[in-house]
């Protein structure tokens, strides 16, 4: 018996349980990093959520059951996406969902796994011509390889053969493709890069390709979410590939002009700006699922049509609290202001508009946190 299992049978014995807190109250509180607080049900389980700008995660506290559920946190469909790292998790949910960048056939998606080049052509084919159908059209260019060694390539080939011909991929010197290699995250990104409209000076070629990659991807935000520790040098992980492939098709595409060189395509009067907007219509909004936890949902034209990604908690609490538990958990060190509050999704009159009143500088090396008052909403 899995977990969900364990803790409930049946989905309707859950709803049973929620219903039991008519007077759910969602109060949010806002400051200058976006933090927002939660009171839930009669019990007063207050719940405090931060969202910053940097790569800290949104807190999303939730009861005890429900963060049980995996299918309520997740938006990957996955059985390993638990394995998936959060900086990456909304990328590998959404490619998957376009029928971009799918998983296993057993149901796995192995994010740590390593990808070959000619997977990654696959899925960079895939974006470039929004061709994600079962029975593409790929087979037909088969025959238009440049490289010596696609006779191994097999079921790539014509994957393979659309993206030379488009100038979006590039083999070695000695002519070869290496189809099986493991891509690497420098790689990844040339090829992404040009599907934007750079390389049309070869600046991703000679000794220094790498470097121009890097320096470009960086400058457009495409390495955001990545780790400056990672090695883009060494082979790549399905889940990095598709957080760099998942960036890049969001960023302007370009054209390039000896005169003026690279210039967005919004400056020259095209009406969308991305591959995403271009070939999937691909947009966001900010939403909540069924709960009221934020989240972003993602459209577009393709596969799934649409995807919601639930934002994942920073922690969590079980049992009662009060505002100064939660401003400890988060660290919070000062007195904030709440911006906006809501019940039950509904804009509400703030009486209170303190949110941390337990902080007391002075006693802050003493005896760290004060016990603020309990029992209360907000």
């Amino acid at each position: 018996m899995n977990d969900f299992a364990l803790i409930l049978l049946h989905f309707d014995y859950f709803l049973l349980f929620l219903q039991q807190f008519e007077d759910l109250q969602i109060l949010a509180a806002t400051t200058g990093k976006r933090e927002r607080r939660r009171v839930f049900g009669r019990e007063k389980i207050e719940i405090y959520e931060r969202r910053v700008t940097s790569m800290k995660k949104l807190l999303a506290m939730v009861l005890a059951l429900v963060m049980t559920l995996s299918l309520a946190v997740s938006a990957n469909a996955f059985k390993d996406d638990k394995s998936i790292s959060d900086d990456y998790a909304e990328s590998v949910a959404v490619l998957n969902g376009m029928g971009v960048f799918k998983g296993y056939e057993d149901g796995s998606f192995k994010p740590e796994g390593n990808i070959t080049r000619a997977e990654v052509a696959t899925i960079v084919y895939r974006i470039y011509t929004a061709d994600v159908a079962k029975n593409d059209k790929s087979g037909l260019y088969a025959t238009y390889n440049k490289f010596s060694d696609m006779a191994g390539a097999g079921w790539a080939q014509g994957y393979i053969g659309y993206c030379a011909n488009a100038s979006l991929v590039k083999g070695y010197p000695d002519g070869t493709f290496k189809p099986s290699g493991k891509v690497t995250g420098y790689e990844v990104l040339a090829m992404i890069l040009r599907a934007v409209g750079y390389d049309k000076n070869n600046e991703f070629s000679g000794a220094d390709w790498a470097l121009h990659v890097a320096q470009t991807a960086q400058q457009l935000g495409v390495l955001d979410n990545v780790a400056k520790t990672t090695d883009l040098n060494a082979p790549a992980s399905r889940e990095l590939v598709a957080e760099l492939l998942f960036q890049g098709i969001q960023k302007a595409q370009v054209t390039y002009t000896p005169a003026f060189g690279y210039v967005t395509d919004k400056v020259i009067g095209t009406k969308t700006n991305s591959l995403g907007e271009k070939n999937f219509k691909l947009a966001s909004a900010a939403a909540a699922d069924k709960w009221g936890r934020p989240a972003t949902k993602w459209t577009y034209t393709t596969g799934d049509k649409s995807t919601l990604v639930v934002a994942k908690a920073d922690a969590s609490n079980t049992t009662k609290v009060d505002e100064c538990d939660i401003a400890k958990d988060l660290g919070i060190t000062s007195s904030k202001k709440i911006e906006a509050a809501y019940i039950d999704g509904k804009s509400t009159t703030v009486t209170d508009p303190t949110v941390t009143r337990c902080y007391r500088p002075q006693e802050h090396h003493l005896s760290g946190w004060r016990s603020g008052p309990s029992g209360r909403g907000l």
